[in-house]
C-alpha cells in the first residue's frame, strides 16, 4: 500500500455487514482507482472470510474487523478516525451496495472550499425501483438531509459538532448527523451533476407501493430514532433561530422532525405491514415500543 499521507491525501471508507459479494466487488473496483485508501469496517459479517478475500486484490483496501454487529455510527467513527489518523481532510462514506461514478471525489474536490461547507453529497439511484431515475443536471443546492453513502465529509467538522449517534445503532444516524450540520451553521451541498448507484434497502414493488421488508429489530430503530428526532429538534427548529437565512432548508427539515409527521409516518409503516408484510405482530410490536422508547430517549435531553 502506498506510504503517502496527508491533507491531499484521498481516503474512502465502506461499511459491510453481511455483504453481497459481487455488488461489493463492483463498488470496490468503481473507487479504489479513486482513491490513495479504501478502508472497510466489517460489523461482524458471517462471510467475513469471503470479504477479507475481495479485499486483498486491491493493493489500497485495508480492512477493521469489527468482530460483531457494533452498528452503523461507530462503524462510521472508526473510518473516520482511520482516515484522520493519515492525515485526510475529507473522506468519501459508503454502504457496500454502492457504486460510485467515476471521478467522484475529483468533482467533489471542487466544492469542499465553499464557505461552511461541511458535507457534500451526490444525487442518489435507487437501484430496486424502477421509477427512480435521477436526471443529471448542473445544480448545486443545499440539502437538509443526504444519505450517509456517497458523503464527503469535512473531519474537522464531524469531529467539533459531535460524532456519528453510535447509540443509533442503525437507521436516522445519516438525518440526525445532517440535521446538527444544519443547526451548527454548516451545509450540506448536493452536487446533481453526480449520481450514485445505490440500494436502498430490498424494496419491493406491492400494487402501486414500495414495501420494505424490514425485520422487527430494523422496524424498532427506525420508529425509535425518528422519534427521538422529532421530540429533540423540532423545539430547536422553531426556536431563537433566524429562518429565512435559509428558508427553504427550514421548511424542508420541517416535514421531517414534525412530531406530527412522525407520527403519520409510523402509522403508514403500521398500515403496509399489515397489508403485505410478514411477521405482523413482531413488527408492529417493535414500531409502538420504538416510538415509545425514542421519546423517553429525548425526555433525557429536552
Amino acid at each position: 500500500m502506498e506510504t503517502k499521507t496527508g491533507s491531499s491525501y484521498k481516503v474512502a471508507g465502506i461499511v459491510t455487514y453481511n455483504p453481497e459479494l459481487d455488488r461489493l466487488e463492483s463498488n470496490l473496483n468503481a473507487i479504489s482507482p479513486q482513491c490513495d485508501e479504501v478502508i472497510i469496517f466489517d460489523n461482524g459479517s458471517k462471510n467475513n472470510e469471503d470479504v477479507n478475500i475481495i479485499a486483498r486484490k486491491y493493493d489500497n483496501v485495508q480492512i477493521i474487523d469489527g468482530g460483531e454487529n457494533k452498528g452503523i455510527g461507530y462503524a462510521l467513527n472508526r473510518i473516520t478516525e482511520q482516515a484522520k489518523n493519515v492525515g485526510a481532510k475529507w473522506v468519501l462514506l459508503l454502504d457496500q451496495d454502492s457504486i460510485t461514478p467515476a471521478n467522484i471525489i475529483d468533482t467533489f474536490e471542487k466544492y469542499t472550499s465553499a464557505d461552511k461547507v461541511a458535507m457534500v453529497v451526490p444525487k442518489v439511484e435507487d437501484d430496486n425501483r424502477s421509477d427512480d431515475t435521477s436526471v443529471e443536471d448542473n445544480k448545486t443546492e443545499e440539502v437538509g438531509i443526504a444519505i450517509t453513502s456517497g458523503s464527503y465529509i469535512n473531519i474537522d467538522i464531524w469531529e467539533s459538532i459531535g460524532r456519528f449517534r453510535e447509540d443509533f445503532f442503525i437507521d436516522a444516524v445519516d438525518s440526525e448527523y445532517c440535521i446538527r450540520v444544519f443547526f451548527k451553521g454548516y451545509k450540506t451541498l448536493r452536487i446533481n451533476s453526480v449520481i450514485l448507484r445505490h440500494e436502498l434497502g430490498k424494496a419491493e414493488k406491492a400494487m402501486f407501493l414500495y414495501v420494505s421488508n424490514h425485520n422487527a429489530m430494523r422496524r424498532y430503530h427506525i420508529a425509535r430514532n425518528n422519534t427521538y428526532v422529532a421530540s429533540v429538534y423540532q423545539k430547536k427548529l422553531h426556536s431563537n433561530y433566524d429562518r429565512n437565512q435559509r428558508k427553504e432548508v427550514a421548511e424542508f427539515l420541517d416535514k421531517l422532525v414534525l412530531k406530527r409527521t412522525n407520527k403519520i409516518r409510523q402509522f403508514k409503516f403500521i398500515v403496509l405491514v399489515l397489508l403485505y408484510e410478514k411477521d405482523k405482530f413482531n413488527k408492529i410490536k417493535a414500531i409502538i415500543t420504538g416510538m415509545r422508547d425514542g421519546k423517553r430517549m429525548a425526555a433525557k435531553e429536552v
